[in-house]
């Protein structure tokens, strides 16, 4: 299984200030990993072999320009990266694989512009995962380190960044079906449809 690393590292320029001037320093913010959708909600309950999906947000965004943090998980062989996005202005890869309690970096950037400045949380991406199949069930958590943002490539008001909540991950035990045979009994993995969305959410 490959291993994730997710560094990412969103790149924006600040325009220019007719006259010079300094850039604006950063803005402290808080980098979460979230339920698909939400700024709030962090935490889903799934089985072996289920997919779900996460956003990567950042609150407030006011100033910041460019970011880097890092994606892990409590525990290796429990989660993948399949496939995700980029909400816009962002654009960049995602590299997908196994998410590890420790990895390599990856990068993205934004076209060259002012960066976002509402004051408000914002996606920087979307990011689909997967539940090893097998994998053991319990209690696993997601969550971001090494954050730090700036308000461009080469402004020097480099700032650390807090994570939020850990975002739980339950994974339950695989559904059994119970089969009367002559002479004993048969227990299989039962049939089970995905939840909208994947997973199912607290």
């Amino acid at each position: 299984m490959g291993r994730f690393s997710a560094i990412v590292r969103i790149v924006s320029m600040v325009t220019t200030v007719v006259g010079g001037g300094a850039s604006p320093a950063a803005a402290t913010f808080m980098a979460s990993v979230n339920n698909q959708g939400s700024t709030t909600l962090h935490e889903i309950t799934v089985y072996p072999g289920e997919e779900f999906s996460v956003d990567i947000n950042i609150s407030p965004d006011a100033g910041i320009g460019v970011v880097s943090m890092r994606l892990q998980a409590s525990a290796s062989n429990i989660l993948d990266v399949t496939d995700g996005w980029y909400h816009s202005p962002w654009e960049g890869s995602i590299p997908t694989g196994g998410v590890d309690p420790a990895s390599d970096p990856f990068g993205a950037s934004v076209p060259i512009g002012p960066p976002p400045d509402s004051g408000s949380p914002t996606t920087l991406a979307t990011l689909n995962l997967r539940i090893d199949n097998p994998a053991p069930p319990g209690v696993h958590t997601l969550n971001l380190s090494d954050i730090t943002g700036s308000s461009c490539p080469i402004c020097p008001d480099v700032i650390d960044g807090d994570p939020g909540p850990d975002f739980v991950v339950e994974v339950l035990p695989e559904p059994i079906t119970v089969w009367s045979l002559a002479g004993g009994v048969l227990l299989v993995p039962a049939g089970r449809r995905t939840a909208n969305g994947g997973g199912h959410v607290f």
